[in-house]
């Protein structure tokens, strides 16, 4: 995600200091999901600042607390930003992994040992998807359908992973591509 997008969202909703914003994202899991950086969210803040898309509020702020508003443009960068987002793909897949699964290491016993530690960091994050969604009973059902589709997704990913590593050599080997890029069963491509 964005985080010119995430300090703007925010923003929007109220007059803000950076450091409501991190703990925002440490309290709701937003920095598993997110992917913004907490240390991110200031120089965002002096960016934005900068390009008239916020200013700060003098009358709110402290002499450590530099309280931010969102201006007219910023508003405006927003809505364009919004848009841009619906207009992307919105579904999730894991492309990473599957450019490693399309392009495996030779060493089965490796990639069996990666796919299983790979398949325990996903059921790590599950179990934290679940204590989340655990505190849900007063969440907003937006924000329980979000936990539950992001739960469904890290099963699907331990699921392929647990696969992956219980295959045998000859099932492993047969989905490395040769040298003229052909894949039996699948063809060239």
């Amino acid at each position: 995600m964005n985080v010119r997008f995430l300090v703007l969202a925010f923003l929007e909703r109220a007059p803000a200091h950076g450091y409501a914003i991190r703990h925002w994202l440490a309290t709701t899991g937003g920095d598993e999901w997110t992917d913004v950086k907490p240390y991110s969210i200031h120089h965002a803040i002096t960016t934005l600042e900068r390009e008239g898309l916020l200013e700060r509020r003098e009358e709110l702020s402290t002499a450590r607390r530099r309280v931010m508003a969102i201006t007219d443009a910023g508003r405006d960068e927003l809505h364009r930003q919004r848009q841009e987002l619906w207009e992307q793909r919105l579904w999730s897949l894991p492309e990473q992994l599957y450019v490693l699964l399309n392009f495996l290491d030779p060493d089965t016993a490796q990639l069996r040992q990666r796919a299983r530690d790979a398949a325990q960091r996903a059921r790590d994050s599950e179990r934290l998807w679940h204590e989340l969604q655990g505190q849900g009973d007063g969440l907003p059902p937006m924000w329980r359908a979000m936990y539950g589709n992001a739960l469904e997704h890290l099963r699907a990913d331990v699921t392929l992973l647990e696969q992956v590593a219980a295959m045998s050599d000859e099932e492993l080997n047969a989905a490395i591509p040769d040298r003229e890029g052909t894949v039996p069963g699948v063809g060239r491509w």
